[in-house]
């Protein structure tokens, strides 16, 4: 391999790397918004005047779901492609040993399934939340329809972050 080829590789290593990181940083981002929401939201709740916006929660929510799935798909697609780069250049680096550790426990996702959780839990507490206040204040079929919207919206988080490879790309995940 030619020098100039050489320091490319080197350096589309180190960018890929680099970009792995800022994904995985993103993960902690994600966990930041999502308690500053619920923060915001829970305090909104205890306002009496504004109880009936809680219901907008589990929509936002979905919305980071949709965010941190597709956040994970991206950097599943950048760990196959640095196992590959590593395949072709005779190196057994990280991606390799994970690779193995990962065969041998079967333990990844945690963080999504821990997510995932935490949001259905908060979005099932919003909804409630807001299901309850219109009941004592808006029709039965406002009622329904925010239920049907909010259990609509839950459904998409989950959707989102069980296998965000599948709803992304129509198959699962991609390493």
């Amino acid at each position: 391999m030619s020098e100039f080829r050489q320091d490319l590789a080197i350096s589309e290593y180190e960018a890929l790397q680099n970009e792995k990181q800022d994904r995985m940083k993103a993960r902690d981002q994600i966990w930041s918004l999502l308690v500053g929401l619920v923060g915001a939201f829970g305090f909104v709740s205890f306002q009496m005047n504004l109880s009936g916006y809680v219901g907008l929660y589990p929509i936002l929510a979905a919305c980071i779901a949709m965010y941190a799935g597709h956040n994970e798909q991206v950097l599943d697609q950048i760990k196959l492609y640095l196992l590959k780069f590593e395949d072709l250049h005779d190196y057994y680096g990280y991606e390799h040993f994970n690779q193995r550790r990962r065969q041998q426990h079967r333990r990844s996702g945690s963080q999504l399934k821990a997510l995932c959780a935490v949001q259905l839990i908060t979005e099932l507490v919003a909804s409630l939340l807001a299901v309850f206040y219109l009941v004592a204040h808006a029709s039965l079929l406002v009622v329904v329809c925010v239920a049907i919207v909010e259990s609509t919206a839950m459904v998409a988080t989950v959707l989102f972050l069980r296998d965000p490879g599948r709803f992304w790309h129509g198959r699962g995940r991609v390493a």
